[in-house]
């Protein structure tokens, strides 16, 4: 993804694994945009209701506060919210809730940064920068992925 197009896209990371929610936050990180990361759906929802993001990426299960707890609480605090469900445990049942609640996207892990770039860029495309924000002059929309 661009850096430049995506400086303004801030997103929430939440997965109890550690290595999953690094990788995440780093690949997001280089591609410029504003990550915060969380190791816990509690940790998410304390977070979702001292601040609006763009994204949340977040895996379905997680100990206490599951994946969509936190999508529920964050359509709550923000209808416009886009939410990215990732899960190892992928079932249709689940992809099925998950897109009921209002989820955007519905990864399987493992998945490649390409596809997280992919599912981050549609949310681009379909929204922009956050409500509020004015897009400076001559700046696209458009975010293309690395190398485009």
């Amino acid at each position: 993804m661009n850096k430049q197009n995506t400086s303004s896209l801030s997103i929430l990371v939440v997965d109890d694994e550690a290595d999953m929610r690094l990788a995440l936050s780093a690949a997001l990180g280089r591609a410029g945009c504003e990550v915060e990361a969380v190791s816990s759906g509690l940790e998410a929802l304390y977070k979702l209701e001292k601040r609006t993001y763009d994204v949340v990426i977040s895996d379905v299960r997680m100990p206490h506060v599951s994946g969509l707890d936190v999508l529920r609480k964050a359509k709550e605090h923000n209808p416009q919210v886009s939410f990215i469900m990732i899960t190892a445990y992928g079932t249709i049942e689940n992809a099925v809730e998950a897109m009921r609640e209002g989820a955007t996207d519905y990864i399987l892990k493992p998945f490649s940064v390409e596809i997280l770039e992919d599912a981050v860029r549609r949310v681009w495309k379909r929204k922009g920068p956050r409500v509020g924000k004015e897009e400076p002059a001559g700046r696209s929309q458009e975010v293309p992925l690395k190398g485009e």
